[in-house]
């Protein structure tokens, strides 16, 4: 019925779906099943009350896949740059600067609420000829034939069944599919959270991203686009122990923000309001396969990273550009679900997904481990790197996804 169908219309599925709706030499009919940030008519209303803060730090090589899809026009207004990072360790010495400049780069990346990134990504699916997006249907079970993945469908207490050469499962960490196909993960749980919420700030942070390591985790600001008469914005992410995040969720405005501006002091000037916050439990999550005969796994589903560094996403961008450049590939009359062909194509990420993984869970544990005299070590290596040119112009590119 469908040369591919994609399980899952978040970001993921939505990206890799605008993507596939490009292919030039091999075509695809593609079914996308699922609804994702972004696809309601009044959008531009709900995404200011909407209680969801989550934000997207693209990379340089995620920015690229964009730009590629021609959808960095209707992205830029909402986008904020980021020209620097400064890492600090709260109560050590040390601490380094990283900028664009030192790597001539125009940036390291841009940031936008996730929202708005599937509003774009809505608004071109709405448009494709190739691709059809049904946000109601959820794909319910898979069934592999030897010539075809069956899949079955609900939308509006109605099932169907389908066929296609390839499925592309996409719904997430905690993918019921990913189990029906045989698949299972590998996991390492770090017993934190990350509260996530968006700020009000007197003063424009100018390009400027903080990661600070404090006792008990890790405290990011983002910079983000004004919205909501807010003069200026940024996102924050603070990882917390998992019993801790409770209480900052129920802390008043004033005295969360209180905590916030201890811990960073004038470095981001006065913080004058937080909106809604959430929290999400965060590990390493690592699927023991990618592929079978008729399937794919990707995105979250694929592997989860621990948002420092905001490797996560971007990796997922790279391994949804290979994809789509391995299917159309294939040769004439070929499939685009023949084992051989995926195998290409995994075998084609491995070393990119393995490189980023190990660098964040690296550095996760690097800021984690309390054993005496580390801080002030890892406070001298950060002070150090400023006097290595090189080794921080490498950091920059692994940072960037230019590695």
């Amino acid at each position: 019925d469908y040369d591919l169908i994609i399980a899952g219309g978040g970001l993921t599925g939505a990206s890799l779906a605008v993507r596939l709706d490009q292919m030039a030499r091999r075509p695809l009919r593609v079914l996308l099943a699922g609804g994702l940030p972004g696809a309601n008519s009044a959008v531009a209303e709900q995404d200011r009350r909407d209680d969801d803060p989550r934000t997207t730090a693209l990379s340089l090589s995620g920015g690229d896949f964009y730009r590629r899809l021609g959808l960095w026009p209707e992205l830029e207004p909402h986008l904020a740059g980021i020209r620097s990072i400064h890492v600090s360790e709260a109560g050590r010495f040390g601490g380094t600067w990283m900028h664009c400049a030192e790597a001539a780069l125009p940036a390291l990346g841009h940031t936008v609420d996730n929202r708005l990134l599937g509003t774009v990504l809505a608004r071109r699916l709405a448009t494709s000829a190739r691709v059809e997006w049904r946000p109601a249907l959820r794909v319910e079970a898979l069934r592999p034939r030897p010539d075809a993945m069956e899949v079955k469908l609900q939308e509006a207490g109605r099932s169907e069944r389908l066929s296609t050469s390839l499925v592309a499962v996409a719904d997430g960490s905690h993918s019921v599919l990913r189990g029906m196909l045989g698949i299972g993960v590998r996991q390492r749980r770090y017993g934190q959270q990350a509260v996530v919420a968006n700020l009000s700030l007197e003063e424009d942070l100018q390009g400027m991203a903080y990661e600070r390591f404090v006792r008990d985790g890790i405290v990011a600001l983002l910079p983000l686009q004004p919205q909501d008469g807010d003069s200026f914005r940024a996102a924050l992410i603070w990882t917390v122990p998992d019993d801790r995040a409770g209480s900052l969720l129920e802390l008043g405005e004033q005295d969360f923000l209180g905590q916030l501006q201890q811990i960073f002091g004038d470095r981001a000037g006065r913080l004058l309001r937080v909106g809604p916050r959430r929290a999400f439990p965060l590990g390493l999550l690592w699927s023991t396969g990618t592929h079978q005969p008729h399937a794919v796994v990707v995105g979250n589903a694929a592997h989860t990273l621990h948002p420092l560094a905001g490797q996560g996403f971007n990796l997922i961008l790279r391994d949804l550009e290979s994809l789509a450049q391995t299917l159309d590939e294939r040769p004439e009359g070929g499939g685009c679900g023949e084992q051989r062909l995926l195998a290409r194509w995994a075998a084609r990420r491995a070393a990119d997904q393995r490189r980023t993984a190990l660098f964040t869970d690296g550095l996760v544990r690097l800021f984690g481990l309390r054993w005496p005299g580390l801080g002030h070590a890892r406070g001298m290596g950060l002070a150090l790197l400023d006097s290595l040119p090189g080794l921080k112009s490498q950091l920059i590119r692994m940072a960037t996804g230019l590695h």
